[in-house]
């Protein structure tokens, strides 16, 4: 994971991304503007000299050209273009979250992102530190002592609903199908188990595959009939999330979930290790302050891609990295890990979605992870 250079200020004026990012055609362009500046074009070397200003043309290199674009972009650094560009195509690929709302509640949510901005609203950074260029993987204090601007806005609103563009998601909103048809739409893409009982007789292998990406609160007999029907637990869907993490995330259920784990290679991940009830695997990837080391930063959880609102923050701190795998097991209710974080520290009252633990399991009416963190001192509900 590549560092943010904290004497990079957050530039006010940047290239806007272009309507179809393509990770592949910034490298081309990268390879490009080298080719021009080693055929003498001055024009090209003064664009790189705004980020090494005492390059001379002979000596301008890959990288340096590398880092020029991604600074007009407003990235900080190329490695981050190249971070922000791999969540994209993984995003894209997804496709977009089925929603059926109209121009003006986009525009709506546009102006909320700038008033929460105002306001320092801390739950605001989370998107702009996402999906806008500018401001990729920068803290709060940043974020906060920026503008933003209605593009900025536009961009988080887009990207929030799996759009690469505004554009798009408005189009889209103004050309939306018919309540009928949005509903058909929501049948064929959205938590299949909703539908289990349309499942043909005949269904091949991919329809019973997709229908294990289902929702919250998934039975575990459901999940046993459609592997008895022949659904591929290793199946990957365009998402790219495989869907025992899926499960992981979204079934709410250790009985649901263990039965897609004894068939499956589990990824080797410091969440996923917590979600399956892996203490050792999981206290594999703290060190002995309970501190998450840097292989518990890799393949982290892509919550906005299994239908959360929640987007992953990037260069997200250590406690939040740890939230992550306390929240997963809490999820799956796999008790003996979050005992593990909590002797090893971690706030049972930490609220980085807003609310703790604790109030998720009460919301949802998960009695039995409610009443083990009570036990383990979680502050009640007041009132």
């Amino acid at each position: 994971m590549s560092s943010i250079d904290r004497n990079s200020a957050i530039p006010e004026h940047v290239l806007p991304l272009p309507e179809k990012p393509n990770l592949e055609f910034e490298r081309k362009r990268a390879k490009q503007l080298l080719h021009t500046i080693d055929d003498g074009d001055a024009r090209s070397l003064e664009r790189v000299r705004r980020y090494r200003p005492k390059v001379a043309s002979h000596e301008v290199k890959l990288s340096d050209v590398q880092l020029t674009i991604a600074r007009e972009y407003g990235f900080a650094s190329w490695p981050k273009l190249v971070e922000f560009f791999d969540t994209l195509d993984r995003h894209e690929k997804a496709g977009p979250r089925s929603q059926s709302y109209r121009r003006d509640y986009y525009e709506m949510q546009v102006r909320e992102v700038m008033r929460a901005h105002t306001a320092k609203r801390a739950y605001v950074t989370r998107g702009l530190a996402a999906f806008v260029p500018r401001f990729y993987a920068r803290t709060d204090a940043e974020i906060f002592a920026a503008s933003v601007n209605e593009d900025d806005a536009k961009l988080v609103v887009a990207r929030m609903q799996r759009f690469l563009s505004w554009n798009a998601l408005t189009h889209y909103a103004d050309n939306r199908p018919r309540d009928r048809e949005v509903s058909r739409e929501v049948l064929e893409n959205a938590a299949p188990m909703s539908f289990m009982r349309s499942i043909a007789p005949d269904a091949d292998v991919a329809t019973l595959s997709r229908a294990l990406l289902a929702g919250i609160h998934v039975k575990p007999e459901d999940v046993a009939l459609l592997l008895e029907r022949g659904a591929d637990p290793e199946w990957i869907p365009p998402s790219g999330v495989p869907i025992l993490e899926h499960a992981l995330m979204n079934y709410w259920n250790p009985a649901a979930v263990d039965l897609i784990a004894r068939r499956v290679t589990p990824r080797k991940g410091f969440w996923i290790s917590a979600g399956l009830g892996d203490v050792a695997g999981m206290l594999e990837f703290l060190d002995s302050n309970g501190r998450p080391s840097a292989a518990a930063r890799q393949n982290r959880p892509d919550f906005l891609l299994v239908g959360f609102n929640m987007p992953c923050r990037p260069d997200a701190d250590g406690l939040e990295i740890l939230w992550e795998a306390f929240a997963i097991a809490g999820f799956n209710q796999r008790l003996a890990a979050i005992d593990a974080l909590l002797d090893r520290g971690f706030p049972i009252d930490y609220a980085e979605w807003g609310s703790t633990l604790l109030q998720w399991a009460e919301g949802n009416r998960i009695t039995v992870l409610a009443n083990h963190l009570l036990k383990r001192g979680a502050p009640p509900r007041s009132g």
